[in-house]
This record gives structure tokens, sequence and C-alpha cells, in this order.
């Protein structure tokens, strides 16, 4: 009869999460801010600045001619979400939903940047009026997005 060296599932995972942190560090890469000029996080040390720019960039990454979640700035969101009073003790719930805010945010809050993920859904933004699109299934918003601040995409 054959040993079989049986490893449970607890002990995989634990064993298992260095690894992965550790290959999520390695890819990690600098932000930029919102203007294209390098962003100095004010809530995450180096380390763990690095760890939430891996962390988005496999929640959210660049596929095809879809803008990644680094590229449009989540990381910077992010941080600037945890320096508010709620910021103090998230988990990964609350890490996923602010990536998927700071993708689809305005890009006003340090998100977004350059609307890239709403000219990728085709979503108008905060414009005043596109309510004679609304019926118009399949077809393609032929206008760009528009910011809260009125800054064209």
């Amino acid at each position: 009869m054959e040993d079989k060296v049986v490893i449970g599932r607890r002990a995989m995972l634990l064993g298992a999460g260095p690894v992965t942190a550790a290959a999520l560090l390695a890819t990690g890469t600098p932000a930029q801010g919102r203007n294209g000029d390098s962003y100095a996080p004010a809530f995450f040390t180096a380390s763990e600045w690095a760890f939430i720019n891996a962390a988005v960039d496999r929640l959210i990454p660049s596929i095809g001619d879809g803008p990644g979640g680094v590229e449009c700035g989540v990381p910077e969101f992010i941080d600037r979400q945890l320096e508010l009073p709620y910021g103090h003790g998230a988990f990964f719930a609350q890490l996923l939903e602010n990536t998927k805010e700071g993708y689809f945010a305005d890009p006003l809050y340090g998100g977004n940047r350059g609307m890239a993920a709403w000219k990728w859904i085709g979503f108008p933004g905060a414009r005043a009026d596109f309510t004679d699109w609304l019926d118009q299934a399949g077809r393609a918003y032929p206008y760009g997005p528009v910011s809260i601040s009125g800054r064209r995409g």
C-alpha cells in the first residue's frame, strides 16, 4: 500500500499565504497622483503601499483595451479613503469595496484617472442630461464622460 501525504485545507492556506503575499509584493508598482505626478501615501507605510498597489492590480488588472485599477488611480483613492475616520481597521471586504469604488469613482476623488473606466464601459459620468440615450439598448453613447468638476474625458 502506498503512503499518501495528506495536506489539510487550513495547512495549505496557511502555507500559501506568505507565498501569495510575496508574489503580490513583487509586482507592486509606484502610483501616480491625480495629475500624473507621483503620489506619496498618507495612510500606508511603504510596504503596505506596495501591497495595496499589487492587490489592486490583481483585483482589477489591465486587460486588452480596458484600464486596470492601478492605472485608474485606485490605490490613491483607497489611501485617501482610509485617511477618513472610518479608515482604521479595514478588512479585505473593505479593500475590495474601495477598489471597485475607486475604479468607477469620479476622478475628483483620486480614482478613475482620466475617466478611463468610464470611457471603457461607455458611462457618461456627471452629464446633466443623457436621458435620450437610456432607451437605446446596444447603441454606444457618442459623447465622452464628464467629471463633477466639469472636466471632459
